[in-house]
């Protein structure tokens, strides 16, 4: 085809419109002040979990570690189990008869140490912040017929 049997561009012109379309307006992107806020937010959140394992967050919530031995009436280490009065804190000593107690609240509380069908209980007072040895608790394990 030569360029004078080309069609003209004024052959085309009824097929457009003078008028422009309706563009809806682009979301702007994400700023910077986007990001550094879900940032901080989340250095926020990582911090106030590392000071909850502190000495000084047990002090503000008011809580207190406990340990000791548990042993029987022969002086031998035994595997004791270790609740807390009131709470749904049990713990197993090991098999050194050692047994440690932590984060349990402040004030006075009540431990049942137990072996076997036979326990008994300890009178502890907590302080928060402190870690206290009760040292060893002897469990009567020898039931005298009475």
């Amino acid at each position: 085809m030569t360029l004078e049997d080309s069609p003209s561009l004024e052959n085309y012109t009824a097929d457009f419109s003078d008028e422009q379309p309706d563009l809806e307006p682009t979301k702007p992107k994400k700023s910077l002040k986007v990001y550094v806020l879900i940032f901080l937010g989340l250095f926020l959140i990582l911090a106030v979990l590392n000071y909850s394992q502190t000495e000084g967050a047990a002090v503000l919530f008011g809580k207190g570690d406990v340990y000791g031995q548990v042993v029987d009436v022969h002086g031998n280490p035994i595997a004791a189990e270790i609740f807390v009065f009131q709470t749904d804190i049990i713990i197993m000593a090991d098999s050194n008869g050692h047994f440690v107690i932590e984060n349990m609240p402040d004030g006075p509380q009540s431990l049942i140490v137990s072996y076997g069908d036979i326990g008994t209980e300890v009178f502890v007072d907590i302080e928060p912040g402190i870690s206290m040895d009760i040292g060893t608790i002897t469990v009567p394990t020898d039931i005298e017929p009475g």
